[in-house]
């Protein structure tokens, strides 16, 4: 039997088993943490970094990777952890056409619902200048760059449900993208930038 221990999430008491992540101990009880590169399916990875919540720690934990500590008090929707999430989908949808394709054909781009629920409008942040474009080089997989948020949860479905590791990501800073299967070097017109990834802090 799993070793249990006491949580507080929004102001209520819970018990979880040792090792579980405060997203899943969340969501076991009934509390919905966002996210958009989080699948129960796959491991977590914490790129999208919009699953943050406060833990009383300097900076916000991304929910989906931090597991609980005994007496751990987590605060999943206050203010600030709100306006943390808005900025960060703010950041997404700087560098993300609208309507893109998949909002276009289906309507349930995940990333064009959250911003619109936030009330995310026109982002205060510039759109890079380097396009990525559309890479249909592979019969089989189309990727459109210039939507892709690098969540890497394609990457993780094709190595860890369908087994084939065929696909992963290319270089670095703005030039870094998921590149189809026969897809061998990073687009020409991209200008290589390395940054350093965000850290939230609490306000």
């Amino acid at each position: 039997m799993s070793e249990m221990i006491a949580i507080n999430i929004d102001g209520r008491d819970v018990s979880v088993p040792k090792g579980t992540t405060i997203f899943d101990a969340a969501r076991m009880n009934g509390i919905a943490i966002p996210t958009l590169c989080h699948q129960q399916n796959q491991t977590p990875v914490g790129v999208c970094r919009v699953c943050v919540v406060d833990v009383g720690a300097r900076v916000y934990a991304a929910s989906c990777i931090r597991e609980c500590e005994p007496g751990m008090k987590v605060k999943t929707d206050t203010p600030a952890v709100v306006k943390a999430r808005t900025t960060l989908v703010e950041m997404l949808m700087s560098d993300h056409p609208t309507p893109c394709a998949r909002q276009e054909n289906s309507g349930d781009c995940e990333l064009e619902t959250m911003a619109k629920a936030a009330g995310v409008a026109a982002p205060r942040f510039a759109r890079r200048l380097s396009p990525r474009g559309r890479d249909d080089s592979s019969l089989s997989i189309a990727v459109d760059h210039e939507a892709c948020i690098l969540c890497d949860r394609c990457i993780r479905g094709c190595d860890e449900v369908k087994k084939n590791n065929v696909i992963g990501r290319s270089g670095r800073g703005y030039t870094l993208i998921v590149p189809s299967p026969t897809t061998t070097e990073v687009p020409p017109t991209l200008t290589p930038v390395t940054s350093a990834p965000a850290t939230l802090t609490r306000t």
